[in-house]
């Protein structure tokens, strides 16, 4: 639909697997979360490529319907503690005493060597919404005020409804405007 210029079909396209993906998500064990996350994925990727071309209501929409699937993902903690009670129903005392001793000698489980990449992909995943809802927000300003705002703050509440902060950080999202240019980053899992 992109590359036939229906700009409102790829939309229609990329929101639907969001919410699929999102769905596939829900009171999950880690496989289907990484299932569900590549499918967002395929739906991301495309508003990413079309973000600097959506009208005011397709962008205004999509913004909307990525803080919703955001909003409905739980917390990569509740989703280690189901995966380590199903590892456990399911494959018996081995795990409990793998799971035994990965407590004893590392902690907590997002710190474990099978979980410990884990919460950094969900932050990242986040961290892409979220650059791209600002993105978009910031597209929105533009259109309507003829500039970029000198900081994010100015999006709030019109735009949006509050400021994403950088998942890595906790701290809000870097952007720097430059004339009618910006710059918009996370630090990153690496800082």
């Amino acid at each position: 639909a992109a590359n036939k210029n229906d700009l409102h079909q790829a939309v229609i396209y990329s929101l639907s697997n969001i919410r699929l993906g999102t769905m596939y998500c829900r009171n999950c064990v880690m496989v289907d979360e990484v299932v569900g996350h590549a499918v967002i994925n395929r739906g991301v990727r495309p508003l990413i490529e079309l973000r600097g071309r959506l009208e005011t209501a397709l962008a205004r929409e999509v913004g909307e319907e990525l803080h919703i699937a955001e909003g409905e993902h739980e917390n990569s903690d509740s989703l280690l503690k189901r995966e380590v009670a199903y590892s456990q129903r399911a494959y018996g005392w081995q795990a409990r005493l793998d799971h035994i001793a990965e407590w004893i000698s590392v902690g907590r489980p997002e710190r474990w060597k099978n979980n410990v990449s884990f919460p950094t992909s969900i932050d990242r995943m986040h961290a892409i919404a979220r650059l791209l809802r600002i993105e978009l927000a910031l597209y929105r300003y533009y259109s309507e005020q003829g500039e970029f705002p000198e900081a994010l703050e100015k999006l709030v509440p019109h735009y949006l409804a509050s400021v994403p902060v950088d998942p890595f950080t906790r701290q809000a999202l870097i952007y720097r405007r430059d004339g009618n240019a910006f710059s918009l980053y996370s630090v990153g899992r690496d800082g």
